[in-house]
């Protein structure tokens, strides 16, 4: 089974992660079962699992050699780069779920209180 992208990513944690990393085409980048990996790897955090399929990614087109016939190119260093952007911007997503507002810079006491009484509320 290549890909079983069902269009349901409230609710199908791998339908999540393949909408994150744009795999919901028909034909499919990752397996089920590797989406399964990245989903088990990450503890079943949709956007940490998106950043390892990035990361399998990267590592499958870095083994990759781009090709030219005649008028036709693959170049897989653009799809690798693609992947190295995407994992960062997911990076950051995640990073901002997990630590909320950044802490307030030094002699500031402004400190939104949503951060302290809803701090744990997407996690």
């Amino acid at each position: 089974m290549v890909n079983a992208y069902t269009g349901n990513p409230t609710t199908v944690a791998a339908d999540k992660v393949r909408l994150l990393i744009g795999d919901t085409g028909t034909t499919g980048i990752l397996t089920d079962l590797e989406i399964a990996d990245c989903l088990a790897d990450a503890s079943n955090n949709t956007t940490l699992a998106a950043i390892y399929a990035c990361e399998m990614l990267v590592a499958e087109y870095a083994a990759k050699v781009s090709k030219k016939i005649s008028d036709q190119s693959i170049n897989y260093s653009d799809l690798q780069d693609h992947y190295i952007k995407l994992a960062e911007k997911l990076q950051k997503r995640y990073e901002s779920y997990n630590y909320g507002t950044p802490e307030p810079t030094s002699g500031s006491e402004d400190v939104d209180p949503r951060f302290e009484s809803q701090q744990f509320d997407y996690v």
